[in-house]
């Protein structure tokens, strides 16, 4: 956790300087938003992932595929899921599984671990 935080502030340093490195500040959230969902910090995890969301989402144009916009969602998904917001997490699992399908195929194993947390949540309890 520690190192990863160490990470973004470096970049965000770098970036608040006038330097390069805006293009890994959002996969670096996403990763520290994955170490504090593991860390039992989804409250957390979901503001780095958000941000990173916010990031990626004001540099492309609308409606992209991006593989980097889908491990971002399948994360919000994962920590929504972990904070009990069912309905929320849906969400963010369906846009996942859209991005990762057309920017890395519905076979791959990113892709598949979305749709699965979709259905999951699409099933009735």
């Amino acid at each position: 956790m520690k190192l990863s935080g160490q990470a973004v502030a470096i970049v965000e340093a770098a970036i608040n300087s006038g330097g390069q490195g805006a293009f890994s500040l959002p996969a670096l959230l996403i990763r520290r938003a994955n170490i504090k969902l593991q860390a039992g910090r989804p409250k957390d995890a979901v503001a780095d992932v958000t941000r990173a969301l916010t990031l990626l989402q004001s540099t492309a144009p609308p409606w992209t595929p991006s593989s980097t916009q889908g491990r971002a969602y399948l994360s919000l998904g994962r920590a929504l899921e972990a904070e009990g917001k069912r309905e929320e997490s849906l969400s963010a699992c369906r846009s996942a599984v859209e991005h990762l399908r057309s920017a890395l195929g519905p076979d791959h194993p990113d892709t598949l671990s979305a749709k699965q947390l979709a259905e999951l949540h699409s099933s009735p309890h």
